[in-house]
């Protein structure tokens, strides 16, 4: 049987990505590009699509800190626009986006905030889970439509000296569902990103 193929919203994956911003409450320099990429598999009807995304993450975050000095991390999203067809198929919409963001040698303070967004994003939210900052953004984002996801901002606290405070994207650390249009019927394609390289570092800071 011939291979139906379904799209990958990679879009979003680059719009998630593209949230990552760091800034440390001492004063800090102008944010640096950091270009990731995502290897995104979706799977609907036994059958799966795997499709790679290249995605630039704008990142400041401060060069040192002292073991237990806390600095602040803002992660500032790029506008995207949702891809609107994947072959013959029309993307109806994504829906249920996760984004996770691993913390190394650091801890998170309190609970992170969100603030700004604009487009179908619908319910937006952020928990942390151990060393796991989630974000997530319900949709639906209609296929075709340009959208900005909501800046997070987290304070940390430095860890253990001669270790660097990071930040990356591990495992599979984006998740959502990509709704497209088969004939008359709307098909849930899950999708499923990892890095490349996995784990794909964001940030570096010497702690000292």
């Amino acid at each position: 049987m011939r291979e139906r193929r379904l799209p990958v919203f990679g879009a979003l994956a680059a719009g998630v990505a593209a949230l990552v911003s760091f800034a440390t409450a001492l004063p800090v320099g102008a944010a640096t590009v950091v270009a990731t990429q995502h290897s995104c598999t979706a799977t609907a009807l036994g059958q799966s699509q795997t499709t790679t995304q290249n995605d630039n993450v704008d990142v400041t975050a401060p060069s040192s800190a002292t073991s237990g000095s806390q600095f602040q991390v803002v992660l500032a999203p790029e506008a995207q626009t949702a891809p609107s067809m994947a072959g013959n198929f029309t993307i109806v919409s994504i829906r249920n986006a996760t984004l996770r963001i691993t913390v190394g040698n650091a801890s998170v303070v309190g609970t992170p905030t969100l603030s700004g967004g604009s487009g179908s994003i619908g319910t937006t939210g952020v928990s942390v889970s151990g060393n796991v900052i989630s974000i997530t953004a319900s949709g639906p984002i209609p296929g075709g439509s340009t959208f900005t996801l909501p800046t997070l901002t987290a304070n940390l606290s430095a860890g253990t000296a001669g270790t660097p405070a990071t930040t990356s994207l591990s495992g599979t650390d984006l998740t959502f569902t990509t709704v497209v249009r088969v004939g008359v019927f709307q098909i849930n394609a899950p999708t499923n990103c990892t890095p490349v390289p996995n784990p794909t570092g964001l940030s570096s800071t010497s702690v000292s």
